[in-house]
């Protein structure tokens, strides 16, 4: 209880968070929806404008996606940043003073809500199909930033859905932003299952906390993992992602077995314990894999059968004779890591 206490209060402070960086931006660039102080130069203003943009797009990005990674933090950063460059592409200027006197009255192509978002819908689908779901949250990111920017400007001007037409002002745009966070958040944890540090003593019982439909799993710096592996539903599995982490090979070897939906896994920085005389049996790779990361450790103990689909492998610790065994048993293979 003590560790949900404290994830909902970490979401809640991303929250709160985002409407006071939203709310101070506001106040100090338009006088709402407090007239506390108002910056009069109008280059700082728009300069502060644009970082409010910025700053909201990396609150809402670390409500799903946390902290840690700070590469999305950037992409998230630039994303509701980015929007006004159409403002410069418009007139045909890279001067601000040129963008902020030369104001039209339409909206610039890029405050286009729905161009936008078939923009995303299509970097979604190439996504999906190129990289099988997990990379997807690229575009996820995108999304992030360039709505969020046109909801903050949406209580001024409202959206722009051409060639659908334009709605009215929208006051209260945080509430809209915190509803679908709240629901892209949702949505993720009852398709994938992320735990760190976790030090495990004995068996999750499957009656009592079998996870069903987990699309995604995502284990890292978990010691003796493999007593809730069992209790996992393999069905439905699509990507598997365990790193610096511990688990018995028996347990293991049985749990990949199980997995016939299995397109991303990331082994490599697994350690295999409580070896025995059974670990002779070898592991086997899912039919439908496409993309694997494995150690030398756990390449020892695989069969390797030739592989239809399997296009890219990165391997950590490798010898040349496994390397060359690889690179004939896998033809199809397209992108190799060392």
């Amino acid at each position: 209880m003590s560790r949900l206490r404290s994830i909902l209060l970490i979401n809640g402070l991303n929250l709160f968070s985002l409407c006071i960086v939203s709310l101070v931006g506001d106040c100090l660039c338009f006088g709402r929806p407090l007239t506390i102080y108002t910056i009069q130069n109008m280059y700082l203003r728009s300069l502060t404008d644009n970082l409010t943009h910025g700053l909201v797009s990396v609150f809402a990005t670390s409500f799903l996606f946390g902290w840690t990674q700070y590469s999305l933090l950037i992409i998230a950063f630039l994303s509701g940043c980015f929007i006004d460059i159409d403002h410069f592409i418009e007139i045909r200027s890279l001067s601000l003073n040129s963008v902020l006197h030369n104001q039209r009255q339409d909206r610039p192509f890029l405050h286009n809500s729905l161009l936008l978002l078939i923009i995303t819908l299509i970097v979604y689908i190439f996504e999906y199909f190129l990289y099988q779901n997990q990379y997807s949250y690229y575009s996820i990111i995108f999304f992030l930033g360039w709505s969020t920017h046109h909801l903050r400007d949406a209580q001024r001007r409202g959206l722009t859905l051409l060639p659908l037409g334009e709605t009215s002002p929208i006051n209260n745009y945080l509430l809209i932003i915190c509803f679908v966070l709240i629901t892209i958040k949702l949505i993720h944890m009852l398709k994938s299952l992320t735990l760190h540090n976790l030090y495990l003593i004995q068996t999750f019982p499957e009656n009592i906390y079998f996870i069903e439909r987990l699309q995604s799993i995502w284990f890292e710096n978990c010691i003796n993992i493999h007593f809730l592996l069992s209790s996992i539903d393999k069905q439905s599995l699509k990507n598997i992602i365990i790193r610096h982490s511990t688990c018995d090979y028996i347990i293991l070897k049985n749990f990949l077995d199980q997995l016939d939906t299995v397109r991303y896994l990331d082994l490599a920085s697994l350690q295999i314990i409580k070896l025995s005389n059974q670990t002779n049996e070898q592991l086997y790779l899912s039919s439908k894999l496409k993309t694997c990361s494995l150690n030398s450790t756990i390449l020892k103990f695989y069969s390797f059968l030739p592989h239809i689909s399997l296009r890219s492998i990165e391997l950590i610790d490798i010898n040349v004779d496994i390397l060359s065994m690889i690179l004939n048993q896998f033809q199809s293979l397209k992108i190799m890591c060392l």
